[in-house]
């Protein structure tokens, strides 16, 4: 618009300073209101060239921007530990980011996102769902050791006994199929079910770890 090319010339004209950071942002948000996202975008990053630290100008690319963009992840960078943003608001951008990165195939960027949730995040429900994903991560990859951290990770902070339930139910499969450890698949599937006694899944696999250390103390005695 007219007033946004005007605005810009004199902000331009201006010193750095409050009067020339004011007249960025209103060169920025009458695109925006305009509905010129490109434009709008390319107002914020000149309020930040020249006032780089500005949470504003930060959160609002971050709004516009797609997650997992270049734009979006280097303002969600700038406002991770901000005294300005919320750290929920924070951990929830990096969760979209972490998602929107895994559905571009971009496995490590994702991986880092959903790190940087449980860094921030806390114990919250966006957390847990960080620590979810990277446990399918894991899991579609046969990475025991992430696995077991997430496993870990999600048992101390939940007191729910179907998440109990179902993450030692996990823990079971990952003893007995990845390790070998069947007596460890035993423990877990037990602690599955102490947590619900109604998982059927958990009450099979302690039946087949059973039936597995039958058949173990057979083939011995027979030896």
């Amino acid at each position: 618009s007219e007033l946004a090319v005007l605005r810009e010339r004199q902000a331009a004209a201006l010193p750095d300073g409050d009067a020339a950071r004011a007249a960025l942002h209103e060169v920025a948000a009458l695109h925006e209101r305009d509905g010129r996202t490109e434009a709008a975008v390319a107002g914020y990053q000149r309020v930040l060239e020249r006032f780089p630290d500005d949470a504003v100008a930060h959160r609002a690319l971050l709004r516009l921007c797609a997650p997992g963009t270049a734009e979006a992840m280097a303002a969600l960078e700038a406002l991770t530990g901000s005294a300005e943003v919320d750290p929920a608001s924070v951990a929830a951008a990096w969760l979209r980011a972490g998602v929107a990165l895994a559905g571009s195939e971009q496995r490590d960027a994702a991986v880092a996102a959903y790190r940087r949730v449980l860094e921030v995040g806390g114990d919250g429900a966006v957390a847990h769902a960080a620590a979810q994903q990277l446990l399918h991560v894991a899991e579609r990859e046969r990475d025991a050791s992430v696995q077991r951290e997430m496993l870990a990770w999600l048992g101390e902070r939940t007191v729910s006994p179907d998440v109990q339930a179902a993450m030692h139910h996990r823990a079971g499969w990952l003893a007995a199929l990845w390790d070998s450890d069947h007596n460890g698949a035993a423990a877990s599937f037990a602690a599955a079910l102490r947590a619900r006694p109604d998982h059927i899944a958990a009450a099979w696999g302690s039946a087949w770890t059973d039936a597995v250390a039958a058949g173990r103390r057979a083939g011995a005695a027979a030896g």
